[in-house]
């Protein structure tokens, strides 16, 4: 399967856990989203309407960065042992 495959059908399973409310998001994705003055809405509508830019490899796994499609917001995230997708962090991208 191409990389390209690969990450289509790992954005559909993202956006079906997203739509089915099957994720988490950790206190410090909360407080960063806040901060950009983000709601948990505009997290949900940037993964479902995004597309995965980045995938790294850790000691936990892998772990997805999303664009929104307008951009401006990115969202980084993994699933839990449990299935579930985890959000962990959520930021925004400046436009002077």
């Amino acid at each position: 399967m191409s990389r390209n495959n690969q990450n289509d059908n790992t954005i559909n399973l993202i956006k079906d856990k997203i739509q089915r409310r099957y994720y988490d998001i950790s206190r410090f994705a909360m407080e960063s989203a806040a901060q950009c003055g983000l709601t948990i809405l505009d997290i949900e509508v940037a993964i479902l309407n995004g597309e995965i830019i980045n995938i790294e490899e850790d000691s936990k796994g892998e772990k997805y960065e999303i664009v929104g499609e307008d951009g401006l917001i990115i969202v980084e995230g993994r699933f839990s042992f449990a299935g579930k997708y985890m959000i962990f962090s959520v930021y925004t991208i400046n436009v002077w």
